[in-house]
């Protein structure tokens, strides 16, 4: 991810004819220097030499923050001048332990949220410095979350933000920002654009019969789709989870735990398994409806085996819990409803026209195929009157659709062909780091591949495109 994010920083600096400056990790090992310092020509900065001066510049404030936050919902709200910088910290420390909720924190916790702290102070203090007009972020959330809170809300500039090593595409925010959106928005000018060319339209169609056959080479979707899996009808669901009536049957579309519940603006629970429980809790007071969870396809990759039973077994919903072992795509024709928290299965089930309820506002929100509620409240009482959502219309479906192909398969450059490596790399497949450096690094400045990068790099630079796209539409 260095080498990888070291060229794209690159090529950025030639089309912007700016100087590069490279901020390190927290715990940048010298294998990272390398092949930053390998990969492309930029001033290198250790962010662990500035940490005391950050300190002792906010010594009370950080003093007094980790000894009054001792819950993980104190955590979330947690904020230095209106910046919210509490809920990332919190997701780090969700991923780090493998945990699917925090309560009090613990003395390691709070010694984390420590460094944490010291890291978002120097980060800032960094960008007052050079004031930079263009900050390139590898991510918007964990450790990079706050900062990216901060640059949103306060600086003035060009930010790029969450590179993606399969697809090499990233998001521009022109900040500051006024209304905050999820790094994979797709522009409402993008999807009318593709509502019109029926080229893309019949690319879209045919991207999804492939996504629902297993063929498209992402962990989450692999798993979901497996040949190998069950194929399931609304009969045998009803027997099986003995639903004797003719009730609307909810499908809950359960996350993974760990994995960054505030990567999504507006979420309105304090992580996944709180949304789960109070979901399935809303659920079970609509006498409407019947509901059943699905596990995450990919919990395995995360270490999350046997989470969701002791979660739910936790509040008496164990028999409310899918067989694994289902193929998603047969249960398009077998529920009613989904609800998600924010998940991509939003648009894979409203392209096939069932009525989809999200508890955030996740890159895909405002394009009138979900029902996004602004409070639990709100959210809550959708779910306990479900059945009285309308149906998806055509245009509802269809942009559905669009826009899992956009983020899919529009967004991004062909990887090979800006030499960035022939592998795939998702979680669970075969890579070599040998033969991706090796490849990177016959593709530097001077080569076909790194024009190619460059040129299409500033074809972004100067389009009004908020996302990386590897191909005029």
């Amino acid at each position: 991810m260095a080498a990888l994010f070291a060229r794209f920083a690159q090529a950025l600096s030639i089309v912007s004819r700016s100087d590069l400056i490279t901020i390190s990790e927290l715990h940048s090992n010298s294998g990272v220097k390398s092949a930053i310092r390998h990969f492309s020509d930029s001033y290198f900065v250790t962010i662990k030499w500035m940490l005391p001066l950050a300190i002792v510049k906010n010594l009370l404030w950080i003093a007094k923050s980790v000894l009054f936050t001792n819950s993980g919902a104190q955590l979330c709200e947690l904020a230095k001048d209106c910046i919210p910088i509490g809920k990332h910290i919190y997701d780090s420390m969700l991923r780090r332990g493998g945990l699917a909720t925090i309560g009090k924190l613990d003395l390691k916790q709070k010694f984390f949220l420590f460094i944490e702290i010291s890291y978002y102070l120097a980060t800032i203090s960094l960008v007052k410095e050079y004031r930079p007009q263009i900050v390139i972020l590898p991510d918007n959330t964990y450790r990079q979350g706050p900062l990216f809170e901060y640059l949103q809300k306060v600086w003035q500039g060009d930010l790029y933000v969450g590179i993606d090593m399969n697809s090499l595409t990233v998001h521009r925010y022109k900040c500051p920002v006024q209304i905050p959106r999820h790094c994979r928005t797709p522009s409402l000018n993008l999807i009318e654009r593709m509502e019109a060319n029926p080229n893309l339209v019949m690319g879209a169609k045919s991207y999804f019969t492939t996504r629902k056959q297993g063929k498209h080479a992402q962990h989450d979707a692999i798993r979901a789709y497996s040949p190998s899996k069950q194929v399931i009808n609304r009969n045998s669901l009803r027997t099986k989870y003995g639903f004797v009536d003719d009730k609307k049957i909810v499908l809950v579309m359960a996350h993974i735990f760990s994995d960054a519940p505030h990567c999504l603006p507006d979420t309105l629970y304090q992580d996944y398994q709180e949304w789960l429980i109070k979901t399935c809790m809303a659920l079970q007071s609509n006498p409407c409806v019947n509901f059943i969870v699905k596990e995450h396809p990919s919990s395995a990759l995360y270490g999350e085996e046997g989470m969701i039973e002791k979660i739910l077994s936790e509040h008496s919903f164990e028999g409310r819990l899918l067989d694994r072992n289902v193929n998603t795509a047969s249960l398009f024709e077998v529920v009613d409803y989904i609800v998600t928290c924010g998940g991509t299965a939003a648009m894979e089930f409203a392209a096939e026209g069932v009525p989809v309820v999200v508890a955030s506002k996740p890159y895909y929100w405002e394009l009138g195929f979900c029902y996004v509620a602004n409070d639990r409240i709100q959210y809550e009482n959708i779910l306990q009157h479900l059945e009285e959502v309308s149906p998806l219309d055509s245009k509802a479906r269809l942009r559905a659709l669009l826009a899992l192909y956009a983020i899919n398969c529009l967004y991004g450059l062909d990887r090979n062909r800006a030499g960035c490596g022939t592998q795939d790399i998702f979680k669970g497949s075969e890579f070599s780091e040998e033969k991706f450096l090796k490849e990177l690094a016959v593709s530097g400045p001077g080569s076909p591949q790194f024009s190619y990068l460059v040129d299409s790099l500033k074809m972004f630079y100067i389009s009004e495109e908020t996302n990386l796209i590897g191909s005029v539409i």
